[in-house]
C-alpha cells in the first residue's frame, strides 16, 4: 500500500452535483508555496496555502480582480506569512476592495496576514498588521 501525498482525488458533492476535488483540499494540512522575489500576484491555486514571501527587501502580493482568470471562490482563503525581513503589503487590483481593520502591511517578520474573499472583487484582511 503506498502513502497517500494529498494530490489523489476523490469525488464529492456540491449544491447536488458531483465535482472532484484533491484530498489535500479536505484535509487540515496547510500547503506552504516560498516566494523569493518582491512580487507575485495570488492565484486561485494558493487557495488554503501559506504564501510566504521571503525577500530581505519589502514586497507586495496583489489581489487580482475577479475576471483576471485567477479568481477565487467565495470564502476562498489563503495566508501571506512576512518569511523574510522585507515588509509584505497586500494591493488590490483595480476594482477589488479589500477590507481590514489596520493596514495591508506585515507588522514585522513572521507576521502572517489571513486573506478571505467575501464577495466578487471584495476581500477581508487580517492578522498581525502595521497598525493603522
Amino acid at each position: 500500500m503506498s502513502v497517500l501525498d494529498g494530490s489523489e482525488l476523490v469525488q464529492v458533492f456540491k449544491d447536488g452535483s458531483p465535482i472532484l476535488v484533491q484530498l489535500r483540499d479536505l484535509s487540515n494540512r496547510v500547503r506552504i508555496i516560498e516566494h523569493e522575489g518582491t512580487s507575485r500576484k495570488a492565484r486561485s491555486t494558493d487557495a488554503g496555502a501559506r504564501l510566504r514571501m521571503m525577500s530581505g527587501s519589502a514586497s507586495s502580493v496583489i489581489i487580482p480582480a475577479d475576471t483576471d482568470g485567477a479568481a477565487f471562490d467565495d470564502g476562498g482563503a489563503f495566508e501571506i506569512e512576512q518569511g523574510g525581513a522585507g515588509q509584505v503589503t497586500v494591493i488590490g487590483a483595480a476594482g477589488v476592495t479589500i477590507d481590514t481593520a489596520e493596514t495591508l502591511v506585515t507588522a514585522k517578520q513572521f507576521a502572517v496576514l489571513y486573506m478571505v474573499r467575501v464577495g466578487v472583487n471584495h476581500w477581508h484582511c487580517s492578522g498581525y498588521q502595521v497598525a493603522a
